[in-house]
């Protein structure tokens, strides 16, 4: 299938463009202008896509960080605060060890104090991912 990824017509496989349809719909009825958002952790791709900046600095945050690390990351994200958050809790490998939420439990916090899950989608291509609306928009 043929995606518009910039202005450019690009083939894609049907799954991907699926998912890059559901993104944008999502971006497009949660976002304001600003079209603010983080895809985490292993989406960094859909910040090129639609050219938002990504509000912090570890793109594929697949490792654990420690806690020093972790308060310059929501520093990061303090500063530039995304409206919707994707957010994918799938364990790497199938250890629960390497969730995202095990393993930047810091990050994980302030999302969950800032934000609030969206039951508004359904869920096209993850049953991990959820989608985290910052609480003063809805």
């Amino acid at each position: 299938l043929q995606a518009d990824v910039g202005g450019e017509q690009l083939w894609v496989e049907h799954d991907l463009f699926k998912k890059m349809e559901f993104v944008k719909m999502q971006l497009s009825s949660l976002t304001s202008s600003s079209g603010k958002f983080l895809a985490i952790p292993d989406m960094p791709g859909f910040h090129a896509i639609y050219r938002v900046k990504m509000p912090i600095w570890e793109i594929y945050p697949l490792v654990p960080r420690d806690a020093k690390f972790e308060a310059r990351e929501i520093e990061r994200l303090e500063s530039s605060v995304p409206e919707v958050v994707f957010f994918s809790d799938h364990a790497v490998d199938n250890n629960p060890k390497f969730r995202y939420s095990q393993m930047h439990p810091l990050t994980y916090a302030w999302i969950l104090s800032n934000y609030h899950q969206s039951g508004d989608h359904e869920k096209k291509w993850s049953p991990d991912l959820k989608i985290y609306v910052l609480k003063h928009l809805e």
